[in-house]
């Protein structure tokens, strides 16, 4: 029998990581008898007409019966809207929690990001024996991005090599590693032994912008993240990176709430733990195999409904390295970390790019088929492809070779 009825209030679930941090309050919930009741939008981008009236679905929980509320505060983008949620936790009598956020009236709960880059920075220290070691974080106003420079600045001190300290405030987002792997490029800043990043996306950015450079990851400088991505570990080389963070958030949230409610409580909340991998120098190839083996998995599964469509986005698009973000906004499943293609069972009527209908998977017998071909992160060129299938060209269809996951795959298509 339930005790009670807790709600989460989150903007729209997109990634592996949102899922880990619903999947920590749910199961610790669910392991004392109460329910999880999540509210969220299928944005999390400033409001226009339309948004607006999607997110009122954040007024429900003030008119349902629920024991309590776990707003994730630190994942809403949209200001307005996060203020107008604040303002009703304010008033309303329940026992409320902000997640990475605290307010007058309001408890909330902070993982200890800290200690977390400390143990890597402490990590490239130790085994790797680097000193000349920079610190590449967030907007210096932002909160989380302070913490996690300040584990850096306090592992430097501690082994005697703090003169060597230096932190370059970015925007946790490409823009910031492409600008900092320019820098480094052209002297501007001196070559270090080694990069923090205070997240992954910074981190990928980097692996794949310092090669360009003639710069390698990690014989010429090694490179760490934060957040613990299944996208660091398709990287080459995967990244050492920080893992376990929205897990742990999610189970600390709830005995927070529990404790405020007056329930007493044996939660263990867990803790952050080092993924190690290739961006430091280490190995760990299981990890990387393993990371592989789930997004094939989830590739798969779409593959296998009735109705399977493919989409390239547009090249401003992919110039802007906004791969991640195209993803979230239409719920796509990205082929693998370097094919700009993405799958979904659903067709988008208005999607900024190519769209197309997929009628085969590694076709058998290619000799009486006439198509198009196109490639991308595929071992041969179009040209080498069509001469081994010995397909005549034709714009009825398309050939399309690309890496689905790490496997070579064909696509049979029909373009709409």
């Amino acid at each position: 029998m339930t005790k009670g009825k807790i709600a989460v209030l989150i903007p729209a679930v997109y990634d592996k990581l949102d899922k880990e941090f619903v999947s920590g309050i749910y199961q610790t919930l669910k392991e004392n008898s109460f329910d999880t009741l999540v509210f969220t939008s299928v944005s999390n981008e400033n409001t226009d007409g339309y948004m607006c009236g999607e997110n009122n679905i954040y007024n429900l929980p003030f008119l349902s019966d629920i024991d309590g509320i776990i707003m994730a505060s630190n994942r809403f983008y949209d200001n307005s809207l996060k203020e107008s949620i604040l303002k009703q936790l304010e008033k309303c009598k329940l026992p409320c929690i902000l997640v990475e956020e605290e307010r007058e009236k309001i408890k909330g709960v902070f993982l200890d990001q800290k200690k977390s880059i400390y143990d890597i920075t402490e990590h490239l220290i130790t085994v790797h024996n680097y000193e000349n070691i920079i610190c590449l974080t967030g907007p210096c106003e932002n909160t989380e991005a302070q913490k996690r420079a300040e584990g850096y600045i306090c592992a430097m001190e501690k082994y005697g090599i703090s003169k060597n300290s230096k932190v370059i405030y970015g925007d946790f987002w490409h823009n910031s590693a492409i600008r900092l792997a320019e820098r480094i490029a052209s002297g501007e800043v001196s070559r270090p032994d080694a990069i923090v990043c205070t997240n992954d996306i910074m981190a990928i950015s980097l692996c794949n912008e310092l090669p360009k450079h003639n710069i390698k990851v990690p014989d010429d400088i090694a490179i760490t993240g934060y957040d613990g991505s299944i996208y660091t570990l398709i990287t080459k080389p995967a990244i050492t990176t920080v893992c376990g963070g929205d897990l742990c958030l999610g189970k600390m949230s709830v005995k927070a709430l529990f404790e405020i409610m007056g329930i007493e409580n044996s939660i263990d909340c867990g803790k952050t733990h080092i993924r190690i991998c290739g961006s430091c120098g280490c190995e760990n190839d299981e990890e990387e195999k393993n990371a592989h083996c789930t997004l094939y998995s989830e590739s798969n599964t779409i593959l296998n409904e009735k109705e399977t469509y493919i989409y390239e986005p547009n090249a401003a698009i992919i110039k802007a390295g906004a791969y991640k973000l195209i993803a979230q906004r239409f719920e796509l499943c990205k082929m693998a970390q370097h094919t700009h293609l993405y799958l979904a069972n659903y067709l988008i009527e208005d999607f900024p790019g190519r769209r197309w209908r997929v009628i085969a998977i590694n076709p058998k017998d290619t000799k009486n088929i006439r198509a198009n071909i196109l490639t991308r992160n595929y071992p041969l060129t179009p040209e080498q492809l069509r001469k081994k299938l010995k397909i005549k060209d034709s714009d009825t269809h398309t050939i399309i070779g690309a890496r689905l996951a790490d496997k070579p795959t064909l696509f049979l298509c029909k373009k709409i």
